[in-house]
């Protein structure tokens, strides 16, 4: 992914694939190597095994790391006419395990340590139906609460990374210190 202006990057992280189980899966398959062929409606049966169509890969990597990491998972799913929320749950920490994989090898930069801010959930069975919350820390003592349109009640970090209804993540790399926000810096 390509350096960006802004202190915080958003990664859209489908979770729908059969390997994905955590949040590091997510962005694992969303940086993963992707295949393409150049003609997709020749094959191999069509034009003879010695004619087999040419194809190419490409592989993304976060350039630079940015000090707040927005990972969006995709839980809706688009099929039989209707959208489909999924069941799965993911495995998430109050930290993220960063894999030095999903940066460039040459890079010198320090790895990323990602604290775990923020989660907006989803309440309800249905894609379409149900309200949102948040569960977010204090940055001064680390205490989790809920808010939501009710009320404001403090949580514990496993009651946070048990959340069956998690879909946006925000972490903040704890190595940065300073982030400028202002506009056209």
């Amino acid at each position: 992914l390509d350096k960006k202006r802004e202190p915080f990057w958003l990664l859209d992280a489908p979770i729908a694939h059969d390997d994905v189980f955590s949040i590091e899966d997510a962005i694992s398959n969303t940086l993963g190597i992707f295949h393409a062929s150049s003609s997709p409606q020749l094959s191999a049966s069509a034009l003879g095994p010695e004619h087999v169509p040419p194809t190419s890969s490409q592989r993304q990597y976060i350039d630079v790391t940015p000090p707040i990491l927005v990972v969006s998972v995709k839980k809706t799913l688009y099929g039989q006419g209707a959208l489909e929320k999924a069941a799965k749950q993911l495995v998430y920490t109050s930290h993220l395990n960063w894999n030095n994989s999903w940066t460039l090898p040459e890079q010198d930069a320090p790895q990323p340590s990602y604290r775990l801010v923020s989660v907006v959930v989803h309440h309800g069975e249905e894609a379409v139906e149900g309200h949102f919350s948040t569960l977010a820390t204090r940055q001064y003592d680390g205490e989790w609460y809920s808010c939501d349109d009710r009320a404001i009640s403090r949580r514990t970090v496993q009651e946070v990374e048990s959340h069956q209804g998690a879909l946006l993540f925000v972490y903040v790399d704890t190595n940065v210190r300073l982030v400028d926000i202002t506009p056209g810096a």
